[in-house]
């Protein structure tokens, strides 16, 4: 399977717990180089590989694959996605919180954490 995954802000703190749990169980990370350093902060153990041209599967592999996006991952394109789909490839989209959307959880719920 495939996850293509928003690293958000690219704040460990600030990713889903399905995005850290995906980066952790995966057996091959493609990261853009915007967020190649985060996968190591969440512990993740994987291979991490360079993002190449579409089609996204490393050859030969069999494991959970994680392609990993900055911001909220919503950028893969429409075009990607068919080509995805064409080559049979079975992939999920797992957002992330953009740098806008964590700035506005943060200032809601500072008042009732009491900052």
């Amino acid at each position: 399977m495939l996850w293509l995954v928003g690293a958000g802000t690219g704040d460990p703190g600030q990713l889903t717990v399905r995005a850290r749990d995906l980066l952790r169980e995966a057996t091959v990370v493609l990261a853009d180089p915007s967020c190649a350093a985060l996968v190591r902060e969440v512990g993740a153990r994987a291979a991490l590989r360079p993002v190449p041209p579409v089609p996204y599967w490393p050859s030969g592999e069999t494991g959970t694959v994680v392609r990993l996006l900055p911001g909220d991952g919503l950028g893969v394109s429409v075009a990607e996605r068919a080509e995805l789909d064409r080559l049979g490839i079975a992939y999920d989209i797992v957002p992330g919180l953009d740098a806008g959307s964590a700035g506005a959880v943060a200032s809601s719920l500072g008042p009732m954490l009491g900052h």
